[in-house]
């Protein structure tokens, strides 16, 4: 078995100028164990755990998405997922395009015939920054929520196939295939 997603690959420099801003917002940043660059995307669907050999009709299936162009974008917030009352991960918010949205419901109905169920909650698209196992106080998350963005404009060119592999010292992901955008 391996885990899968597909995600929408982030240009650098975009994310080096949002981990920037971290210096700014709360000084003591580096308390923290903040997702490394490298792995920083725009999820578009996690797929889980599939058999090896589904893989190569996986990588035909998601072939659709080479037919759409490149995609538009803007970081415009930072915000928190809760469980419970404590905020469990920092992202950065992201304004897309109505095109995205229709990527992502396409790529939803490529895969349900191969038994991996569409996902039911509504696209959020935003950027995993920080993912929190002790609590952060008010003060980090007030710095983060009352930040204004500047203006970040960016295009994404490229979704990628990615294979998630979970070791003790967190997650390492794996290109499995690379689907450019016209």
């Amino acid at each position: 078995m391996i885990r899968l997603f597909v995600a929408l690959k982030i240009p650098d420099d975009l994310i080096n100028e949002i981990l920037a801003f971290r210096e700014t917002i709360y000084p003591e940043f580096d308390r923290f164990k903040w997702e490394s660059p490298e792995k920083i995307h725009l999820t578009l669907k996690f797929i889980g755990e599939v058999k090896v050999d589904l893989l190569h009709q996986l990588k035909e299936r998601l072939g659709f998405i080479r037919n759409y162009e490149s995609f538009n974008c803007s970081a415009n917030k930072f915000g928190f997922f809760y469980r419970g009352k404590e905020p469990k991960i920092l992202w950065a918010g992201l304004h897309v395009e109505e095109r995205l949205i229709k990527l992502v419901r396409e790529i939803n109905s490529t895969l349900e015939p191969l038994s991996i169920p569409a996902e039911e909650r509504k696209f959020k698209a935003h950027l995993t920054l920080l993912r929190m196992k002790k609590p952060v106080g008010a003060e980090f998350i007030r710095a983060f929520e009352s930040y204004e963005f500047p203006n970040i404009g960016f295009t994404a060119d490229q979704a990628v196939l990615f294979e998630s592999a979970l070791l003790p010292g967190g997650s390492v992901y794996k290109e499995i295939e690379v689907y450019k955008l016209k």
